[in-house]
């Protein structure tokens, strides 16, 4: 087995666990929704969701770093600055609307 192929494995299972954890945390959160219907508490589903996604993606961003080891081309290598620059700025707003969503269930007593 060549290092890249080594490489391109260890990137496919980085990529599967943010997958993995966007999937359980999406389920998670509808089951929470419709489990406390007919008045689900939105602003903790949504901080739980958005953490979860948070990690999710810093497992792909992780991956695509993994990934600039092994590219062929500057091109590549443009292309995932760009989706690692696209994946970073994603999670700085998930991050700052998680901050948000944390002060207002707090502020609720819902924590």
């Amino acid at each position: 087995m060549t290092f890249e192929e080594i490489i391109r494995i260890i990137v496919v299972v980085i990529e599967s666990a943010g997958v993995l954890v966007i999937s359980i945390t999406s389920a998670i959160a509808l089951f929470s929704y419709l489990k406390e219907l007919p008045s689900p508490d939105i602003p903790k589903i949504r901080l739980r969701l958005a953490q979860g996604l948070s990690l999710g993606i810093e497992f792909k961003i992780g991956s695509e770093i993994i990934r600039t080891v092994i590219v062929g081309t500057f091109q590549d290598l443009a292309f995932l600055a760009a989706l690692i620059a696209v994946r970073g700025i994603l999670n700085f707003l998930i991050e700052r609307e998680t901050k948000e969503l944390r002060k207002r269930v707090v502020e609720d007593g819902s924590a």
